[in-house]
């Protein structure tokens, strides 16, 4: 009896492994079969995704190019006035930027700022989504801060409305939980598209930063969203690139300048993540001032700006293509000495006043303040290295582009989303090579420092004050 149990056992044991080989192979094909169905399910609501969000991101940056217009306009008209002129600059943003504030803070408070941290959780399951609550308040407070000349951008808000519309969407078609998740993030990516007129970036953005999820369903859904977006975007406003700039041919000898230039960007995105952190504490003095106050407040420092320097408000984007015309100047090498200065002055000033606008908790982003830094950086680095190092092939305006791609990601820990980005907004192809050293150091520099990345770092902190709050409730 022995031997034949002896037998039999190896028999039964194949037999069995044979057997659950079958059961995982055919789970695996039900697997598949799924997410496929899943995937030819949601490509199209994507589609239709891309079509709302693309113009609801064309309808954001044309109100705010006509009131950034508008601003411009009044405020060199009011230049001639003296002190009443001044002070008309004063309560223009003033008023704008408080009454942006109180909107965020009274009706939607998961509105504030870039919106990117609080998308993050709801996708993570963490945070809720209101979305019509949050598109009407992104937009109209988005208006009001960023058209008073708060400096923040618009990618982060136009982002977060996306996901809302994801959102939205989902709910309309009753969809289920999992394809709740891809609307949203596919939201998310049009989003991004749209406002910086690149399809590939805003995918690789959610892909890397938002969502971190490689599904095949979420990548055709959030690449067919991003696709459509953009494509609703160009035919409104046109297929230029968001930045003109001539890019010239690097020079490998170059490199050594692009790596330094790459660790001075990872400690200022380091410096910037932290002051972020700082400035936006919910524990801090200023945050404790009466609701609209410190919007008031900010707002009144940034119009007596504009008074005198006009083209410091708002996202940067002109001062950066002034910085590009710069760079591209044959007369640069002849004012090296005055811009060793200058251009330290002007990041310390744009930098002070990304912080105090952040800090408010008004309805704005800091993707474009941070790519205006990250010029200034590299045109920085760029005359330093010339004036250092005469016989050395620099191009200025190449280290000014390479620059906003290497803050960016010292700061988002995303080097893949800040090349892509760079890339499509310059159509600065030649420049692979610089941009892949320049971002790696960047990123490896923050990595060494132990810093989080800004979006991690914001999330974390909500989720750990709530906690809080709901302990105390619960005491």
């Amino acid at each position: 009896m022995s031997f034949k149990s002896d037998a039999t056992e190896p028999h039964d044991s194949s037999e069995e492994n044979e057997e659950l080989e079958q059961a995982k192979v055919a789970a695996e094909r039900q697997s598949f079969l799924e997410t496929e169905a899943r995937r030819r399910q949601v490509v199209p609501r994507a589609a239709l995704l891309g079509v709302f969000v693309g113009l609801l991101a064309v309808a954001f940056r044309m109100a705010l190019e006509f009131l950034d217009h508008a601003r411009s306009t009044q405020f060199a008209h009011w230049q001639t006035l003296g002190a009443l002129g001044f002070t008309l600059c004063v309560l223009w943003s003033a008023l704008g930027a408080g009454a942006g504030v109180y909107l965020v803070k009274k009706f939607a408070p998961e509105a504030g700022g870039s919106g990117v941290p609080h998308l993050k959780g709801v996708l993570l399951g963490l945070n809720t989504l209101r979305p019509i609550r949050i598109i009407a308040v992104k937009f109209l407070g988005g208006l009001l801060a960023l058209g008073s000349g708060m400096v923040m951008g618009r990618e982060g808000p136009t982002l977060q409305m996306g996901g809302s519309v994801g959102g939205l969407a989902a709910r309309f078609l009753r969809s289920d939980n999992r394809t709740r998740q891809i609307l949203i993030a596919s939201g998310a990516a049009a989003g991004l598209s749209a406002a910086f007129n690149a399809p590939l970036a805003g995918l690789i953005f959610v892909l890397e930063e938002v969502q971190r999820d490689f599904d095949p369903a979420m990548f055709a859904a959030a690449m067919m969203a991003s696709l459509v977006a953009d494509v609703v975007g160009r035919l409104i406003s046109g297929s230029s690139p968001a930045f003109g700039v001539e890019i010239a041919t690097p020079h490998l000898e170059a490199l050594v300048a692009y790596a330094v230039l790459g660790v001075a960007c990872g400690l200022a995105g380091v410096a910037f993540n932290r002051a972020i952190m700082w400035g936006s504490n919910p524990d801090a003095r200023w945050q404790k001032m009466p609701l609209p106050l410190l919007g008031l407040s900010v707002g009144a420092i940034i119009g007596g700006i504009g008074f005198f320097a006009p083209n410091l408000l708002s996202a940067g984007h002109g001062l950066t293509e002034a910085l590009f015309s710069l760079g591209e100047s044959p007369a640069l090498a002849a004012s090296a000495k005055k811009l060793l200065w200058l251009i330290p002055a002007l990041f310390t000033l744009r930098f002070a006043m990304t912080i105090g606008s952040y800090s408010t908790g008004a309805a704005g982003g800091f993707f474009a303040p941070i790519l205006a830094l990250g010029a200034q950086l590299g045109l920085l680095v760029a005359v330093s290295t010339q004036f250092l190092a005469p016989g050395l092939p620099i191009h200025p305006q190449n280290f000014a582009v390479v620059g906003m791609a290497a803050l960016f990601a010292a700061s988002v820990r995303a080097p893949l989303t800040s090349i892509v980005l760079i890339i499509e907004m310059t159509n600065g192809y030649t420049l692979i090579l610089p941009l892949l050293t320049a971002c790696l150091c960047a990123y490896g520099t923050a990595d060494v420092l132990s810093d989080l990345p800004i979006y991690e770092a914001l999330l974390e902190r909500d989720l750990e004050r709530r906690s809080h709050q709901e302990k105390a409730l619960a005491s």
